[in-house]
């Protein structure tokens, strides 16, 4: 589960460096907490934020029961990283251009669905096989 467990880690310090973000841009542009509105750039910045933790509450679960009842070496790992290059393409053209934001938000949504399904065929399988032996 190490490798899983880095792939955690890895989509947990992507979202703090989009914390970070969004702070820098709240004091470049002289938003004052705790607003979230004012300056576009801020906006899509913190909008980038929000919408990334909103698909942690999936994302972080699945990468560990992937892992636990999938693959733990690499097909967990690898779209746990899948998913950390999706947020930073849907990060870096969000906040140049948000109508270009449809690659990087499709992406981020395959990976999510991709760690349901995968997850959720993992544990079936584990259950039938334990009733089965």
């Amino acid at each position: 589960m190490a490798f899983s467990a880095l792939a955690i880690v890895l989509v947990i310090t992507q979202y703090l460096i989009f914390v970070l973000l969004t702070a820098r841009a709240r004091v470049r542009y002289s938003i004052k907490a705790p607003a979230t509105v004012g300056h576009p750039v801020f906006e899509r910045t913190y909008r980038v934020q929000m919408n990334t933790l909103e698909l942690l509450i999936i994302v972080v679960p699945g990468i560990w029961l992937m892992g636990l009842f999938v693959d733990p070496y690499w097909l967990s790992p690898l779209l746990g990283v899948l998913f950390a290059v999706a947020r930073l393409i849907y990060c870096v053209t969000y906040i140049r251009n948000p109508t270009s934001r449809g690659f990087g938000v499709a992406m981020s949504f395959l990976v999510a669905g991709l760690f349901i399904v995968c997850s959720a065929y993992g544990a079936i399988a584990e259950i039938l096989y334990s009733l089965n032996h």
